[in-house]
């Protein structure tokens, strides 16, 4: 993807992004309903360590 671009992801559709450029990124996310979204990041916040498995994704 480039700048300006956009990308729509269905409904439960799994997922993820890595940035591949030595420069920042920045994302604008927009879910509905946003509260399943919103509990995802509180539960993602507590976790402390990501597992080798985890990391490959």
């Amino acid at each position: 993807m480039k700048v300006g671009d956009n990308i729509f992801i269905p409904r439960n559709v799994p997922h993820c992004f890595t940035i591949v450029s030595e420069t920042p990124a920045a994302f604008l996310i927009i879910s509905q309903p946003a509260a399943k979204l919103e509990n995802f990041f509180r539960v993602y916040a507590k976790v402390e360590h990501m597992t080798p498995k985890l990391q490959q994704n």
